[in-house]
């Protein structure tokens, strides 16, 4: 019981260190989420050469995509004209970044690991698109369909989009994610003493590829990554073993693995892996040796996770935090998904005709909104129903209602619904 106790305290203590760090980055994303429109981001990654290659790293730091929501928006960018050394390039910055991360990671882990986290992520980014652009002829034909936008062009419509996306749409993305970082990191802490990685494992190469190793299969998005990282820390990794799963960790995933072999390629997906492998790791060495011969001081900011220079400010913003993500948590889980799952009368069933599009890289609450924005705005819609575990989207439509539309609108956002949509049994 004791030993619970000391992985809650310091999961709390985790949590209210970054949680106002944190809210303003969610704020921040959502001014660029609505403020910049997404063809401009698309228009300037179709070239497969170094420059193009180059602002698909530029552009993808700020973006607050993770691992997972970043496929079908890279899926997109692909069928809009976006070259393969582009995607890839964007596949690797992009979840690793993020002004919320960024945020996170200079208060959580201060300005040297910030610094650090940013460059590693643009080079091994734009080395992975180097090498895809050497080593692979792009295709002569791409597909070149035009996403529409729909985001609010009034004052207050801006406003409600930019408070929907900071307190509902992106936390709901990340908030499982940083809960699991937060108790890791907590557990961690709890589990493993200052200075037992330094006593039997060491502060050289084996730790580094540990921390490598461990990272490349596990989801964690960036900002859920920083927690974990800030634990290893302090119980002994190096500074190069940290930096390593902050790298490795949010730019890899099972889910990733098999969405860039179908996207891009097996070639493409060697050298996806690879350079995250090798990248992280003579990244780590080096940023150890740096540190050794500058005398750099990485001090973090947790320090002992003690409660000392906690204020009412870092108090409140905790409860803000955690009741945010345990909101989004709870309501997005596939238990309650299922309690409270909306159904629709069996009159309305009789009067309106039904559809069930298998969408298989229909994998998160992002991916769940985006599919219901999609199909929403299609003429002759009446109501959407997701279900992300069987990965499936129902729903009632009218007469005048055109099927191969929304498959249509389903692929120019970036998913592949199946071509033989079901019509479901009546109850």
């Amino acid at each position: 019981m004791n030993i619970f106790m000391d992985i809650l305290k310091n999961t709390w203590i985790l949590g209210y260190q970054m949680a106002l760090w944190l809210l303003g980055g969610f704020f921040i994303a959502a001014l660029l989420h609505v403020l910049i429109p997404f063809s401009y981001i698309r228009k300037h990654l179709g070239s497969s050469n170094v420059g193009g290659v180059l602002k698909a790293g530029v552009i993808g730091i700020p973006l607050p995509l993770c691992s997972c929501s970043v496929l079908p928006v890279a899926t997109s960018l692909r069928r809009a004209g976006a070259s393969k050394p582009s995607v890839l390039t964007f596949l690797v910055t992009t979840p690793v970044t993020g002004v919320d991360s960024i945020a996170a990671t200079w208060a959580f882990m201060g300005w040297f690991f910030t610094l650090g986290r940013l460059i590693v992520s643009i080079i091994i980014g734009l080395v992975a698109g180097l090498i895809s652009i050497f080593s692979e002829v792009e295709d002569s034909t791409e597909e070149n369909s035009e996403i529409s936008s729909n985001k609010p062009e009034s004052s207050s419509g801006r406003l409600k989009e930019i408070i929907n996306y900071t307190f509902i749409e992106l936390p709901s993305t990340i908030a499982s994610s940083i809960l699991l970082g937060l108790l890791i990191g907590g557990l961690i802490t709890t589990l493993i003493p200052p200075g037992f990685i330094h006593e039997h494992i060491g502060t050289g190469i084996w730790g580094i590829l540990i921390s490598v190793i461990i990272a490349i299969p596990v989801y964690v998005c960036a900002t859920g990554s920083i927690p974990i990282a800030a634990a290893m820390a302090v119980s002994g990794f190096s500074p190069g073993a940290t930096l390593a799963f902050l790298i490795a960790g949010p730019a890899t995933n099972a889910v990733a693995i098999t969405t860039i072999r179908k996207l891009l390629g097996n070639k493409n997906l060697i050298i996806y892996l690879s350079v995250i492998f090798m990248g992280s790791t003579l990244s780590a060495i080096a940023f150890d040796k740096i540190i050794e011969l500058f005398n750099i001081d990485i001090s973090l900011h947790v320090k002992n996770h003690s409660h000392s220079g906690a204020n009412f400010t870092d108090y409140a913003s905790g409860v803000v935090l955690f009741g945010l993500l345990f909101y989004h948590a709870v309501t997005g889980s596939e238990f309650y998904q299922k309690l409270f799952q909306k159904t629709v009368t069996k009159e309305s069933e009789q009067q309106m005709p039904s559809h069930i599009l298998n969408i298989p890289d229909m994998t998160c609450n992002h991916c769940k909104m985006n599919v219901t924005n999609i199909l929403s705005q299609i003429p002759g819609v009446s109501s959407v129903e997701i279900d992300i575990p069987s990965h499936t989207a129902k729903f009632n439509c009218e007469n005048d209602f055109e099927l191969n539309l929304a498959i249509r609108n389903l692929k120019d956002g970036g998913y592949t619904p199946l071509d033989n949509p079901q019509t479901p049994p009546k109850n």
